[in-house]
């Protein structure tokens, strides 16, 4: 059976599940994180502590002591935001991290089938991963506390997942696609808020346009129980190719609309940009995802060489054991802006590099093409420049060389184009469409004519002349002209009458 666990990439996960079971008599899970486990009951979700638990902390109060007034937040991010990424983010400047998004029904039907749950690689197993916040997506009150008493006693609050625009998302109902049910959105978090020992906090989306929806919204969801609110400042309908820019404008009027800390999501290049968003909305603390993922330095303000940052990415992998497919989405990623320089490597990383032995060559390698790349541009005679301008919310700059450590920004224009030509190519596809529709309407409608003929001059040709007797006994009545023409009318109306 497969599983999904993380929504996009459930194969990884799987292989931890699969190979931790206990036996089927035992009616206890753990939930095994390092060398951390506490024993579960089934039935109830509940978890057995040593200890009575601590107050549970409210807003500002949880933000200044738990989260120790954190600016600088990794976000969750599917397979991405796993432990060894959270300690390289940390080293980096991090203040907060969320763990990968879990899908709360997912986790309890594989508790059922596997009587342990090992997520290692998504909860922290010290205080040096701290402090940090578990996200779930789901639809269902019930599900959701179910599974995330779980790992209550193992992460600072729980966070729930309204933001997610992916279409998996749609199938699966969670996420973003929750934005139209208030009373179900209201309902989840006010099953968390009092069935937890931890705060719960939710993370959404802006309505597109409707400053005004948006700011009730929020306020719903701070009436419901949540004690933090993350605002993704896009649209569900701002994504891929249509993401363009947050609007900080609409995170500026949630801030001013609630009484818990907002954290704002979107446009952060560098982390001069923290400070900008800060100023222009008022927020608390700005989340990072894919300035993050591109560049896991962007809380910092020095310049790092990619490779120092990539052998110290692999240190912490190895040490917490990393599945390698989260290993090669980071490289990747991280080396955005060395691929189109090093092809060969780009390949051999997505085709070879299946275990550390094929790995660590690759790694090698790229740090000593960096490093002579960089060597080279020292040479007078060796001229690199670019041209190209990040346009960051804080400033405009130069964008670095390829082997310093950079964002990835997309190119809107481009982005723009694209759009542009899809939208023209849908259009005429849709015009060819109807175009062949009409002519195949076209075409029935002649042939049922055609046949409604056919079949009126068959049945005049083999009916008696009018007034001629047929036998001694039998005499076929005759019918006038008019009456004969109403019945042809009739034959033909019938026999092209539409389907």
């Amino acid at each position: 059976m497969k599983l999904l666990l993380t929504t996009f990439r459930p194969s990884l996960l799987q292989k931890f599940l699969q190979s931790r079971t206990v036996p089927s008599d035992k009616r206890t899970l753990v939930v095994s994180v390092g060398n951390m486990a506490a024993p579960t009951d089934i039935s109830s979700g509940t978890t057995s502590t040593s200890s009575e638990p601590a107050a549970k902390l409210c807003g500002y109060e949880f933000y200044r002591k738990t989260l120790r007034s954190a600016k600088r937040i990794v976000a969750p991010m599917v397979d991405q935001s796993e432990l060894a990424w959270r300690e390289l983010s940390r080293k980096y400047g991090a203040d907060l991290c969320y763990t990968p998004m879990l899908n709360s029904g997912v986790v309890l039907r594989v508790m059922g089938n596997n009587k342990k749950l090992d997520i290692s690689h998504f909860m922290p197993t010290d205080e040096f991963d701290k402090p940090v916040i578990a996200q779930f997506c789901g639809n269902d009150p019930d599900t959701l506390l179910a599974a995330a008493k779980l790992v209550q006693h193992q992460c600072d609050a729980v966070d729930i997942n309204f933001g997610c625009p992916q279409g998996i998302a749609k199938k699966g109902r969670y996420g973003a696609y929750l934005m139209d049910d208030w009373d179900i959105v209201s309902k989840l978090i006010k099953s968390l808020h009092e069935g937890l020992s931890v705060p719960v906090t939710a993370k959404i989306r802006i309505f597109e346009n409707d400053r005004e929806k948006t700011v009730k919204y929020a306020q719903m969801i701070e009436r419901s129980g949540a004690q933090l609110l993350t605002v993704h400042g896009r649209s569900i309908r701002q994504k891929g190719q249509l993401t363009g820019l947050a609007d900080w404008e609409m995170i500026k009027a949630v801030k001013e609309a609630v009484s818990i800390p907002v954290f704002a999501n979107g446009n952060i290049l560098y982390d001069e940009d923290v400070d900008e968003c800060i100023k222009q909305t008022g927020v608390d603390g700005v989340m990072s995802a894919e300035g993050n993922l591109t560049d896991p330095t962007i809380f910092t303000r020095e310049q790092h060489r990619v490779w120092k940052v990539t052998e110290d990415y692999i240190t912490i992998a190895k040490k917490h054991n990393t599945p390698l497919g989260y290993v090669r989405a980071h490289l990747f990623r991280m080396w955005h802006a060395c691929i189109p320089h090093n092809i060969d490597l780009r390949n051999r990383l997505g085709g070879d590099s299946k275990s550390w032995d094929a790995l660590d060559p690759i790694v090698a390698e790229m740090k000593q093409r960096l490093i002579a790349a960089e060597e080279a541009s020292k040479d007078a005679s060796v001229v690199v420049e670019s041209s190209r301008v990040h346009h960051a919310a804080s400033g405009d700059r130069a964008v670095p060389p390829y082997w310093i450590c950079q964002p990835k920004v997309r190119d809107m224009e481009k982005d723009k184009r694209i759009v542009a030509q899809v939208k023209a190519s849908n259009e005429a596809l849709n015009a060819e469409r109807k175009e062949r529709k009409a002519k195949r309407k076209a075409e029935r409608e002649a042939a049922f004519r055609a046949k409604a003929h056919e079949t009126v001059n068959h049945a005049a040709a083999v009916t008696p002349a009018a007034g001629l007797e047929t036998g001694p006994s039998d005499a076929v009545p005759t019918t006038t002209g008019a009456t004969e023409d109403a019945h042809q009318d009739k034959r033909i109306k019938s026999q092209t009458a539409p389907v």
